[in-house]
């Protein structure tokens, strides 16, 4: 037991020594000692130490998180500037955050009057012509319905085999159909065959073409329209005597158009000259 003593003696001694002789010594200082040697210090000062450290860590952290601080804000100023994109750029982002005012054109006004500016695009101007446009469109309409009310005389002959002629006054906008009810109320009387007949039962042919029902006279005198033996929209029996004889212009000879009943062409539509009537084809 003595033995044992006297060796703890002599070790703690010799720390004891070692320890005196770091503090003591000028050229090594306490506070310059390696971090990692804590067998050689005391608690106290390994929570100095240890205290210091974590306020420079905390420093550091600090100091890291004001770049990245700083780094995100440019960032968001990155992301805010429009994106110039060229007009044939597929990749265009349509959905921007923020889209940036247009800057305003300032237009510069020249006082020369010798520069011609027809071809420029001029809002007066061209309100001032689709006026026009209108007031003329609303002329021409109006004229058109004036000529539509006027009066016409048709003259044409009730056709059985002989001709029976006769005439009769009708609006230049009334269709086939009204002038062959009108016609048939005045033969009713006189023929038999037609007496409990209407106007639907009736052909009407001019110029060796049959008209349909539903065609104005309006409509045959705006197109010209012309037949086999001379213009549909001459109604009355004339002959352009000047003209006659001549092959390469064609004459002016209008020829009253005839009414037969429905049931009379289909009896004789084989015959000559009633094979050679054709239906009327409006103009495409």
């Amino acid at each position: 037991m003595s033995v044992e003593k006297s060796s703890l003696t002599r070790i703690k001694n010799k720390f004891r020594q070692s320890k005196n002789d770091i503090v003591q010594s000028p050229a090594i200082n306490t506070n310059d000692l390696p971090q990692t040697m804590y067998g050689i210090i005391t608690a106290e000062e390994w929570r100095k130490q240890n205290e210091k450290k974590m306020g420079v860590s905390a420093g550091n952290q600090e100091t890291n998180q004001d770049k990245d601080n700083v780094k995100i804000k440019k960032r968001k100023k990155k992301k805010k500037r429009k994106k110039i994109v060229l007009s044939f750029d597929l990749n265009e982002d349509e959905e921007d955050d923020e889209i940036q005012p247009k800057k305003k054109i300032k237009i510069m006004k020249c006082n020369d009057q010798d520069i011609e500016t027809d071809f420029l695009p001029d809002a007066e101007k061209e309100k001032e012509e689709e006026e026009r446009r209108q007031q003329l469109r609303k002329e021409w309409t109006e004229r058109q319905e004036a000529m539509k009310n006027e009066t016409l005389e048709i003259t044409y002959s009730y056709w059985d085999g002989s001709g029976h002629r006769k005439k009769i006054q009708m609006k230049k906008k009334s269709t086939v159909l009204e002038f062959l009810n009108a016609a048939c109320n005045e033969l009713r009387d006189k023929y038999r065959e037609i007496r409990f007949l209407q106007g639907a039962n009736l052909l009407y042919i001019k110029e060796d073409v049959i008209l349909p029902h539903d065609l104005t006279f309006y409509e045959l005198i705006i197109t010209k329209a012309r037949g086999l033996t001379g213009p549909l929209f001459h109604f009355d029996v004339h002959e352009d005597i000047r003209l006659k004889g001549n092959a390469k212009i064609d004459k002016d000879d209008s020829h009253p158009g005839k009414i037969v009943t429905a049931k009379w062409y289909q009896r004789n539509k084989h015959i000559h000259p009633y094979s050679r009537w054709i239906y009327y084809m409006r103009p495409t």
